[in-house]
Parts: C-alpha cells; sequence; structure tokens
C-alpha cells in the first residue's frame, strides 16, 4: 500500500506536535515566581563569592523569550518584583535588573556588554539551554531557573516542588565550573544533581 504525500505531511505534523507539546511540559516551573524569587534571595545569600565582590548592587539578567507566552509571564512577573531597584536581597546589596530577550539579541551579545553577577532562565523554546551554560561558565556567574529540568541540563540552581514544598536543586558540578561556592548549609538542605 503506497502512502499519500498528504498523509506523509500529516503524520509528520503530528509527530511535531508530539515533539513540541514533550518540549513544552519539559518546561515548566512548579513553584510561583513569587516564591522562587525569595527562595532564590536567600539562595544567593550561601553564595560565598557573591558576598565578596565589591559595590552596592547585585547585577540580575533575566534570559527570556518575549514571542514565547509563559517566557514573557515570567519576566515580566520577575520585573514586578524587583520594581524600581530598592528591592535588595539577604546581603543588602541592590538587585539592579537586566532583561535578555533572546527574541531580540543574545546571552553572549548581552554579556559582552554589561557585567552581571547572576543569570535567571527562564522557560525558552528551541533554545539549547546548554549553551547558555557555557557562556554563563565562562563569565562565572550563578545560574537560576524555576525549571527543573534546566538544572539537568547544566543550570546551576532551580526549584521544583517536593512532597508539596518547594525544593532546591544544585548541579554542583555546575557550580564548581562556574567557581561558585555555596556554603555547606545550603548543600546540606539541597538536593544534588548529577549528570
Amino acid at each position: 500500500m503506497k502512502i499519500s504525500s498528504d498523509a506523509k505531511k500529516i503524520g509528520l505534523c503530528l509527530l511535531l506536535s508530539f515533539l513540541q507539546l514533550g518540549n513544552a511540559w519539559k518546561q515548566e516551573i512548579e513553584v510561583p515566581v513569587k516564591v522562587q524569587y525569595a527562595l532564590f534571595l536567600k539562595i544567593l545569600s550561601f553564595e560565598r563569592n557573591l558576598k565578596k565582590k565589591k559595590g552596592s548592587s547585585l547585577k540580575v539578567g533575566v534570559v527570556f523569550q518575549e514571542k514565547f507566552r509563559i517566557s514573557s509571564m515570567i519576566e515580566k512577573e520577575i520585573r514586578e518584583l524587583v520594581g524600581d531597584g530598592t528591592a535588595k536581597n539577604a546581603t543588602q546589596k541592590r538587585i539592579e535588573y537586566t532583561q535578555i530577550n533572546l527574541d531580540e539579541t543574545s546571552v553572549q551579545t548581552i554579556l559582552e556588554n554589561q557585567e552581571l553577577d547572576v543569570l535567571y532562565i527562564a522557560p525558552l523554546r528551541a533554545v539549547e539551554v546548554s549553551s547558555i551554560r557555557d557562556i554563563a561558565q565562562k563569565q562565572n556567574l550563578v545560574t537560576l531557573t524555576g525549571v527543573p529540568d534546566y538544572v539537568k541540563d547544566g543550570i546551576m540552581v532551580g526549584i521544583r516542588l517536593k512532597a508539596k514544598r518547594p525544593n532546591i536543586l544544585i548541579n554542583l558540578e555546575s557550580a564548581r565550573a562556574s567557581g561558585a561556592n555555596f556554603s555547606s548549609r545550603l548543600l546540606k538542605s539541597a538536593t544534588i544533581i548529577k549528570k
């Protein structure tokens, strides 16, 4: 039996739809952004190298895609939480916020033009998270995400739900590669992710 070209096209469309759904599922966040934000501010206070950095501000970049609805919504929530720049983290440093819209620019371009301390990665579509990891490691940045699967891809710190409570995930290999120095107190309370 010969399969028509229309049937092949329909089959291909169904396969692509299935793959996109699978990829979207992988990018879900489990913990509300407001809770993530509070936890990440606390987590950053346990990173010894950030505490030692001079200056009164902590420079945070948020990687997102404006045309990907969930990504754009999360970036907007974080921007609103940071507010007018008077928000402070647990080390009492003012937070400076930078948008990194991958629909308009690249992480590499932003990092060449600005010095950042931290990158937050929102859910992304058709982007290799490992490429962001590689750039961040070269710059010795702390990387954070609310997408638990991204921690397996090398993002340093993530948050997931475990027994209906937020659980901190740390990719220790990525942390070491970036030169991060988390306190043992944080590491004991986190789930360590290994490749």
